[in-house]
This record gives C-alpha cells, sequence and structure tokens, in this order.
C-alpha cells in the first residue's frame, strides 16, 4: 500500500489488507443470528466516501454517503442482497447509475495535475524560505520592503534564501505563475492600491 507523509510517498507491504481502502468492501452481520445487515463498498482514496447496501425481502435499498451526509438514501435496487456476494463493481455502478449522484465523486485523474505540480514545486521550495517582516522581492526579483519599497539588505547567512514575509510568501506564489507568461514578476504598488471604498459614515466607516 501506498503510505504518504511529509517526505513524499512510499508503497510498503502489509499483513493486513485494511477494510476501508478504494477497492475493498466489508460485509456487516448480526452477533445474534448471523443475518447480514449491509455490504459497504469503498472506492475512493477517501475512506469517508462510499456506498452501501442493506436487505429488504427480495431487493435491497442503497446509500450513497459523502463526508457523513447522505448524497442518496434509501434508493430501491432491483436485485436480490445475495446478488451482491459476487457482483463487480461494474456491475454496481451499472445498476445505479441513473439513481446515484455519481458525479459528485467522480474522479478525473488529470484535472488537477497543474496544480499537483505547483503543490510540488512549493514544498520543494519551503526549506529555503526564512521569514522576515515586511518582506518581499519586488518585480525585478530584488528584495524590498513592502510599506516603503525600500531595498532590504539580506543576512550573509540567508543569501541563498529566499526571505519573505507571509504577504510576501503569497506575492513569491503569484509570481511564479505570472512570471512565466510576462516575463516578470508583479509589482508592488498596484498590490498596495486600495480595492474596497467605505463609506465615510456609518457602520462600515467605523469599522473602517
Amino acid at each position: 500500500m501506498d503510505v504518504y507523509n511529509d517526505k513524499g510517498m512510499a508503497t510498503v507491504p502489509t499483513k493486513v489488507y485494511p477494510a476501508d481502502i478504494p477497492g475493498s468492501w466489508v460485509l456487516v452481520r448480526d452477533k445474534k443470528n448471523g443475518d447480514s445487515l449491509r455490504i459497504r463498498y469503498y472506492f475512493m482514496a477517501d475512506s469517508d466516501v462510499y456506498i452501501q447496501f442493506t436487505p429488504a425481502g427480495d431487493r435491497c435499498f442503497a446509500d450513497m454517503v459523502i463526508f457523513g451526509l447522505y448524497a442518496a438514501k434509501s434508493v430501491p435496487v432491483g436485485i436480490p442482497f445475495e446478488r451482491l456476494y459476487t457482483a463487480s463493481f461494474y456491475d454496481i455502478l451499472s445498476w445505479t447509475e441513473h439513481t446515484f449522484p455519481w458525479q459528485y465523486v467522480t474522479v478525473y485523474t488529470d484535472m488537477y495535475h497543474a496544480s499537483l505540480q505547483m503543490i510540488q514545486v512549493i514544498t520543494k521550495n519551503l526549506s529555503r524560505i526564512v521569514y522576515a517582516d515586511d518582506g518581499m522581492y519586488d518585480e525585478h526579483g530584488d528584495p524590498v520592503y513592502i510599506s516603503t519599497g525600500k531595498p532590504r539588505v539580506i543576512d550573509k547567512k540567508d543569501a541563498d534564501k529566499l526571505s519573505l514575509s507571509s504577504a510576501g510568501f503569497v506575492k513569491w506564489i503569484v509570481d511564479g505563475l505570472v512570471e512565466p507568461i510576462s516575463g516578470s514578476y508583479i509589482k508592488r504598488d498596484p498590490l498596495l492600491t486600495p480595492t474596497v471604498s467605505y463609506m465615510a459614515t456609518g457602520f462600515p466607516g467605523t469599522l473602517n
């Protein structure tokens, strides 16, 4: 199984197949008489998303649960509950294709490729960042103070690092998106221009 931590991902063997990972299903029985109560299918990386079936005479009812909330509840499925013991997940999809909101849990693997790539680059560079109050880099990549725009002097011990305040960090992220397209980083002055105006009187003016 794949294990994720702050160092990345590693594939390790396990002695027991986890019950709530994608591709598994769990049959729940009554402890007193052994009757089947429900079958729960895990089909996503997050075990808080699943579907389950409960028997009801010669057919069964199905639920889709997403993070503790029902996306669909007690949907009748016209098959015997025992049929689920040997059914494939493709069969289940075909039986619930028009009754379950599958669009809420459908994953398109390439949808977040760009975002994941950006996250990887940011994570790789986090060790290079040191906090500097009021610090950012201007459109030329030179260190300046956010409040004044005047040049900052970087300590020699941090010469190969990025010294940024929290706002400077956000600008650094945006610069990484803008620079490949525009050929330069974003300027400081427009970032300090207010984009919201308040009435001089009244409650908004008091808050301002």
